[in-house]
């Protein structure tokens, strides 16, 4: 008996470490293709881009946003974004300021004019509806290898694209998922299709998106559509215009200047 108990544990200690071997492999493929997501984005400069967002009710009605944005990237970091709402009237004059970090959380402040005040956007906070959308504070700014522990699933077709297939892990205990499940075409390292979990481990949202080269050099998203499962709802949005030289400078990505903020 003690003979064939030490045996299975053998067998368990064995299976044990094959596993975490697995793992780890497998979190460093991961690793590596994020790497890959994040280079094909970058190298732009800057750039003002206008954004088109429909949303779309479960009863059917829709209502449309204009937003103007303007992406900066910051040495040594990530990019620094200010979004500034220009329709409806209900909405008209909103801003909201984002700096991506690569090595700790993004920092986001949001002004309204109702209350005429910037307000920091607390961790805990990030989980919530962007501008009663489908995207949550905490999709917003690039994918960074320090917001998700990754581990690399295996490969899919999505349509006609061969896709990579990616799974994350929030690190932050304030995000609202669970896992997502991200499809990386092979062919530019795009993520062509998410699929992101509810604290459940539910299917939530599913959100597909459209991509271009700019200057031969950098992948841009030009159309998302975010499909919300739980309630019916979804967000399309389209950026156009997009103009790589700006009247603006780093100066102007402050939480400080954001309430004068009017764009260019």
């Amino acid at each position: 008996m003690r003979t064939i108990s030490l045996m299975l544990v053998i067998i368990s200690i064995v299976q044990t470490a094959v596993l975490a071997q697995d793992f780890q492999a497998s979190d460093q493929k991961a690793l590596d293709i994020v790497k890959k997501i994040e280079y094909s984005s970058v190298g732009f400069g800057k750039y003002a881009v206008q954004m088109n967002m429909e949303l779309h009710m479960a009863n059917g009605k829709s209502y449309k946003r204009v937003i103007k944005s303007y992406v900066m990237e910051h040495p040594g970091d990530y990019e620094r974004t200010i979004s500034v709402f220009n329709s409806p009237a209900d909405v008209k004059g909103a801003k909201l300021l984002s700096h991506s970090h690569a090595k700790e959380t993004d920092d986001q402040w949001i002004f309204l004019p109702s209350l005429n005040k910037t307000k920091r956007i607390a961790n805990e906070n990030k989980s919530g509806s962007f501008m009663g959308s489908e995207l949550a504070f905490e999709d917003l700014g690039n994918s960074k290898i320090i917001k998700y522990q990754y581990k690399f699933l295996g490969e899919e077709k999505v349509g006609d694209k061969n896709c990579l297939v990616i799974q994350g892990m929030p690190v932050s205990k304030f995000s609202g998922y669970s896992q997502v499940d991200m499809y990386v075409d092979k062919a530019n390292y795009t993520v062509i299709q998410s699929n992101y979990f509810d604290k459940k481990k539910e299917l939530l949202k599913t959100e597909s998106s459209e991509f271009k080269l700019f200057n031969n050099r950098t992948w841009l998203v030009t159309k998302v559509t975010y499909k919300n499962v739980k309630n019916g709802k979804s967000t399309i949005i389209n950026w156009t215009n997009f103009d790589f030289k700006p009247q603006i400078d780093a100066n102007n990505f402050s939480s400080e200047k954001l309430a004068g903020f009017n764009g260019f």
